[in-house]
């Protein structure tokens, strides 16, 4: 996709062509007036789901009406993508509530992206765009490294796991949430005993955090032994009690030094004490 943004024609409706009705499972409603031309060309997923959906013509607007079911806050994060390339994360309120029977002091309920990113990355695998599938997983990846303390988290990774494990471009896209639970868990004890509930619930996850303990592991490992291979800033210097080939040289030249001087000094009439060399 090229980087022309004509993200004003979807804000402004200017020369729309279309109106989609979308209905959320919550029942909010929002109409998107959008542009066959912009949208058909780059998902033909969508393209598909429009021509197949019931129209109704709007007298008044002269434009053709479609309904969607797809959640309308989420496809305000996907349209903005077709119409100017880039995609951007929205911040919004937690959505779990604390544990009173387990309330621990480290949880946060901060507003933070992940089922943001989450869903506009779930909705991008169902309409076949691979770009923004990259691009909302790259954003996900970093909301979670910063809210691993938020009571989402752990609902998030479920979410995650249970639909989109099985994508194959999890591995390259998203493998990096395993890591950041590894990372966290060898660093954090409380963190470790909160998700141990999820690892038990969602085997695949305690095998990729295995997985992950496990490459972290290798990487100190070759570290280590990289840092045992490099040359020591020490070889080459003697002992102090062992003299170096170039020593009687240095020790040589001290001595012609030393003797200019105490002639320069007798030529002005002064005494010199001479230095006994060892």
């Amino acid at each position: 996709m090229g980087r022309l943004d004509l993200s004003f024609l979807l804000e402004s409706g200017l020369y729309s062509d279309v109106h989609i009705d979308c209905t959320g499972e919550s029942g909010r409603e929002h109409t998107f007036r959008v542009h066959r031309a912009i949208i058909f060309a780059q998902c033909a997923r969508l393209r598909d789901m429009v021509l197949d959906a019931p129209v109704t013509f709007d007298e008044e607007l002269r434009v053709d009406v479609v309904d969607l079911a797809i959640e309308p806050t989420i496809f305000e994060g996907v349209l903005p993508y077709l119409y100017s390339g880039e995609y951007e994360a929205v911040y919004q309120a937690a959505e779990a509530e604390f544990d009173q029977d387990d309330v621990d002091d480290a949880l946060t309920d901060d507003a933070h992206s992940m089922f943001y990113s989450l869903r506009v990355c779930q909705l991008a695998c169902d309409l076949g765009l691979g770009e923004l599938f990259t691009e909302s997983s790259r954003a996900l990846c970093a909301a979670a490294r910063f809210s691993t303390d938020n009571v989402d988290f752990a609902h998030v990774v479920m979410d995650l796991y249970d639909n989109l494990r099985a994508d194959p471009r999890f591995d390259y896209t998203l493998a990096e949430i395993p890591q950041i639970i590894a990372e966290t868990s060898m660093r954090d004890a409380r963190f470790k005993y909160r998700f141990e509930k999820v690892m038990r619930i969602c085997p695949e996850v305690a095998i990729d955090v295995l997985k992950a303990t496990m490459d972290s592991l290798a990487a100190v490992q070759e570290e280590l032994r990289r840092r045992d291979e490099r040359p020591s800033p020490m070889l080459g210097r003697g002992s102090p009690g062992e003299e170096s080939d170039d020593e009687p040289q240095v020790r040589r030249r001290r001595r012609r030094s030393d003797d200019s001087d105490e002639e320069s000094e007798e030529e002005r009439g002064r005494p010199v004490k001479r230095r006994r060399l060892s």
